[in-house]
């Protein structure tokens, strides 16, 4: 693993200074003392003590730097769950607030699994399926569908008609095309709650 890939690796999963330390203090860590030219004792007298020190300040800088990069590749947690950035009171408006929404902002799977009755949740499955065929699971859908389609006439794992997201849009307030599964599949919600389920030939 190289130096860049462990920053990363300790951004996304809480990064500290004392795993900064750790870093330049344990042998056996991505970055010993060795490989820094440090031999652990660090004795005054002997001459290379301060060009090691003036290494290890370096080496820190370029921790830094990469760090810096690699705080790019991970996802916020209040990016992925909105109401994790509040505590008590607040948190507990925040999930209330979401729940009375039909198309809330940056939706997880469980927020359309919700929102969608057991039939229109089985039906628009099944669709899915029908329509496009199946494919991986991605973006915490347990769905193995094609999510992300994009034809010239119809798109998405449903099937939709291209004309139609202009509609879905400006119900469901969510851009097409999306990298989101949950917000694909509010698309075709709104779309299904709006026009029926007879719209798809594979009903």
């Amino acid at each position: 693993m190289g130096r860049h890939s462990t920053v990363k690796h300790a951004l996304c999963r809480g990064f500290s200074v004392a795993d900064q330390n750790s870093w330049f203090s344990n042998t056996d860590g991505p970055i010993a003392r060795d490989h820094a030219g440090i031999d652990g004792v660090g004795q005054k007298g002997r001459g290379e003590t301060r060009h090691a020190n003036t290494l290890q300040r370096l080496t820190r800088w370029g921790v830094a730097a990469a760090a810096g990069s690699a705080l790019a590749f991970c996802v916020s947690p209040s990016a992925a769950a909105p109401c994790e950035a509040h505590r008590g009171d607040a948190k507990k408006a925040c999930l209330e607030h979401r729940a009375k929404q039909a198309y809330p902002p940056k939706p997880a799977w469980s927020d359309f699994k919700a929102r969608a009755s057991a039939y229109e949740y089985a039906t628009l499955h099944r669709i899915a399926i029908c329509e496009m065929g199946t494919g991986p699971k991605v973006g915490g859908s347990p769905w193995r569908v094609k999510w992300g389609v994009l034809y010239g006439t119809y798109s998405s794992a449903f099937g939709i008609w291209n004309g139609n997201f202009s509609t879905t849009r400006a119900i469901t307030g969510y851009q097409w095309p999306t990298t989101v599964p949950a917000e694909e599949a509010f698309h075709a919600l709104a779309l299904a709650r709006k026009y029926g389920f007879s719209a798809w030939g594979c009903f």
